[in-house]
Formats: C-alpha cells, sequence, structure tokens
C-alpha cells in the first residue's frame, strides 16, 4: 500500500481482494455466493463494509502502535471488572494513554465492532468513561477525536 493513492475507491478495492486472497478468489467466492446464496454485492462485502474501511484508514497510519492495542485492551478491561487498583493506576495509564494512537485505535475497533455486530452501546460508552476517568485520574489528555 505504500505509494498507493489515497482515493477512497482504490483502498476498498485493495482491501477487498486483500481480504479474500486476492483478484480471482475475491471474484470465484462472489460468484459462488451469488449462485448458491442469491446474494448480493452489498450482502457479500463484511458487515458495515463502509465502516470497515473507515477502520482500515485509521489503522494503516497506526501500524507501529498497533501491537500495544490488545495490551491495553486487556489491561482496560480488567481495570473495568476489578475497579481501580491503586498501585497499577500508573501502569495502566501510560499503557492506555501513553501513546495518543494506541486509545484511539483501540476505541476506533469498537467502534466498528459495535457498528458490525450491533453489540449493546452501553458497552461502548463504558470503555469511553473508563478511559475519559483514567485520564482524569492522571492527568493526562484524552486523544483528540475519541
Amino acid at each position: 500500500m505504500v505509494g498507493a493513492s489515497s482515493d477512497r475507491s482504490y483502498l476498498e478495492e485493495v482491501t477487498k481482494y486483500y481480504l479474500w486472497g486476492g483478484y480471482s478468489n475475491f471474484h470465484a467466492k462472489k460468484k459462488m455466493s451469488q449462485l448458491v446464496f442469491n446474494l448480493d454485492d452489498d450482502e457479500f462485502a463484511l458487515p458495515a463494509w463502509s465502516s470497515f474501511i473507515k477502520l482500515v484508514g485509521v489503522l494503516i497510519p497506526s501500524i507501529n502502535s498497533l501491537r500495544r492495542v490488545p495490551v491495553a485492551a486487556r489491561t482496560l478491561g480488567l481495570r473495568c471488572l476489578t475497579g481501580k487498583i491503586e498501585e497499577y493506576e500508573n501502569y495502566t495509564s501510560r499503557l492506555v494513554l501513553g501513546d495518543r494512537k494506541v486509545s484511539y485505535v483501540y476505541m476506533q475497533v469498537l467502534r466498528y465492532l459495535h457498528e458490525a455486530s450491533r453489540f449493546p452501546r452501553e458497552f461502548l460508552a463504558a470503555f469511553d468513561g473508563e478511559i475519559e476517568t483514567l485520564a482524569r485520574t492522571s492527568n493526562t489528555r484524552v486523544p483528540l477525536n475519541h
């Protein structure tokens, strides 16, 4: 994708072929799905395709921060379950809020999953609240566009 056009339709095409294992695999699976299941083009795509493409647009420039996102998600989830444990607050704060892209990517993934799978909005709001509480208690700014 390096040097590729920033055009959204180009990104959609490249992502689609990448996910399905190449151009010919994509078209073969699409044709089989249309013949066997009578699926339209929209039904063949991933759920919330437009939001998925937006997420890919967030993930690509954040590639160096991606490896820290699952650890931050696990740590924040454990904080939600166990409550605030003072001796771990600095670690949690540095992990979740130390790299602005980590919490931003984390929340964008949750937003996509909410839209694609329709899990309860309260779940998303709970994690938003945890990140804001963590930022307040550690005097750290919450990432822009959070």
